[in-house]
């Protein structure tokens, strides 16, 4: 069962990540120094910035509130990094590609949660 289930989860992933670059490629694009202070895109501060921003959230300072506070950097080296030019043509790729970086992670979310409920039987 785990390893039949591991098969259609990685190409699940792989297919998942096409979103993630093209928003990475997006913040790259407005100048956007995210790497330097935000290490994970996926993680709890880098996709509350994406939500924001794809929201139409432009403030550094207001994106910088969205951190987490476990987080190593101070909000205010993440605003003077979230210090982009904010052109409109890259932003246009923030809000679909979060849409499909959504959607292709809800399948896997349930595959988890079915993989969990089979390994509780088993225990």
């Amino acid at each position: 069962m785990w390893r039949a289930s591991q098969r259609p989860r990685a190409s699940l992933l792989e297919d998942a990540g096409r979103p993630l670059q093209r928003m990475g490629t997006a913040l790259e694009q407005l100048h956007v120094k995210r790497p330097a202070v935000v290490s994970a895109l996926t993680g709890l501060t880098g996709m509350r910035i994406l939500r924001a921003s794809a929201q139409g959230e432009r403030d550094p300072h207001a994106l910088a509130r969205f951190r987490d506070h476990r987080g190593t950097e101070s909000a205010e080296t993440i605003a003077r990094a979230l210090q982009g030019t904010w052109q409109p043509e890259p932003l246009c790729a923030l809000p679909p590609s979060l849409a499909l970086y959504d959607s292709d992670h809800k399948p896997i979310r349930d595959g988890d949660r079915g993989i969990e409920a089979h390994l509780q039987g088993m225990a």
